[in-house]
């Protein structure tokens, strides 16, 4: 544990408790899977369903709070948070659930959670034959006109 580490633990429960948003995004961040090495604005603003600014704001308390990096988007890049600790860490502790934040393990980029969510969410809901063919078509490397689906009721 780093010496900063309890004033961390300290200002995540404060913003858990006293700030909706940052509640709503902690217990995002606990049930997690897999820690990432950044979240961008625009992710934060997709999975909590809030608007920019209060994103923002947001991200900017999280970096007074010790977990992490806000960058603002330069040049097409994306503003986001790079994160100091474990993700799912932070949303344990701030919840009450662990005492110490850990060090992230094995995090991935952004980009591969996302592809990973457009995968869970289309094996969420029914495909269309037209979209399994493409999706299958795509796993094999041929053409959608290539595949056939024969359904025998």
């Amino acid at each position: 544990m780093n010496d900063l580490q309890p004033q961390t633990v300290a200002a995540v429960r404060a913003l858990y408790r006293e700030d909706a948003d940052a509640r709503q995004f902690f217990e995002w961040a606990a049930i997690r899977k897999r820690d990432v090495t950044e979240t961008s604005i625009d992710r934060m603003i997709q999975k909590l369903r809030m608007h920019r600014n209060a994103a923002i704001g947001l991200a900017r308390n999280l970096e007074k709070a010790g977990c992490g990096e806000f960058v603002v988007g330069r040049r097409g890049s994306q503003s986001r948070l790079k994160w100091a600790y474990s993700l799912i860490s932070l949303g344990r502790v701030a919840a009450g659930e662990n005492e110490d934040i850990e060090e992230a393990n094995d995090p991935v980029p952004e980009e591969e959670e996302e592809k990973a969510d457009q995968v869970s969410q289309r094996s969420d809901r029914h495909l269309t034959i037209q979209e399994a063919k493409r999706l299958l078509a795509e796993s094999l490397g041929l053409e959608p006109s290539q595949i056939v689906i024969e359904i025998r009721a």
